[in-house]
């Protein structure tokens, strides 16, 4: 049983190194644990100065990046890494559901991309036209709209578990450090909550 396990363990470390080296354009640097309430969780550790603190991947592991991450309080950890463990938890269905429907944006992204570099811009109708944009906005939205209600879940569980006042102080602390630019301002506002939204929708539906 230990050598099975150790196998299974060493997949999902192939796997998560492999997740780092093509998301993150570098590779692991080991594994730590970090301490929750009631619990120690172990997560995958990378370097790298760009955007993202942390991750769950599609093999039930979490990356951990160290350049943002160690100055963080204890609080800010723990809330962290219970959001991120919410998505590793998060049920199986409802995970295919979200990469069925990134597999979906995909394929209709590639077949009318390709649709529009045989016909070429001036040979496209206005009826194709709207077509095409039809064709891409419903799946985008859509898989916009799961994604949002998957960081509502994450944070909702976050706030149940934590508590309101580790929350709050820990998702302030998270915001000082998340991407600044303008493009990860804009992914903030249309893909997640602000911790406010998460206390007043978790004081509404426990009223």
């Amino acid at each position: 049983m230990n050598l099975v396990l150790r196998g299974i363990e060493q997949i999902k470390y192939l796997l998560t190194w492999m997740f780092v080296l093509f998301t993150k354009r570098t590779t692991l640097k080991g594994q730590k644990e970090i301490t929750l309430p009631h619990k120690t969780i172990r997560v995958y550790i990378f370097d790298k100065d760009s955007p993202g603190l942390a991750q769950a991947t599609p093999f039930g592991t979490i990356i951990w990046n160290l350049h943002w991450t160690e100055g963080l309080s204890v609080q800010a950890k723990q809330l962290l890494l219970t959001h991120e463990e919410s998505h590793k938890n998060r049920n199986v269905i409802w995970k295919g559901i979200i990469y069925a429907l990134l597999i979906l944006l995909l394929i209709v992204t590639y077949q009318k991309a390709q649709l529009m570099l045989e016909i070429g811009f001036g040979g496209l109708s206005a009826a194709m036209l709207i077509d095409t944009i039809g064709s891409l906005t419903i799946p985008f939205v859509t898989f916009l709209i799961a994604i949002r209600v998957e960081e509502i879940i994450a944070d909702y569980q976050s706030l149940q578990k934590l508590g309101e006042e580790h929350f709050i102080e820990g998702y302030r602390e998270l915001l000082e450090q998340g991407d600044s630019t303008i493009t990860g301002r804009i992914v903030r506002k249309i893909l997640y909550n602000h911790p406010k939204q998460t206390v007043k929708l978790h004081d509404m539906l426990n009223s």
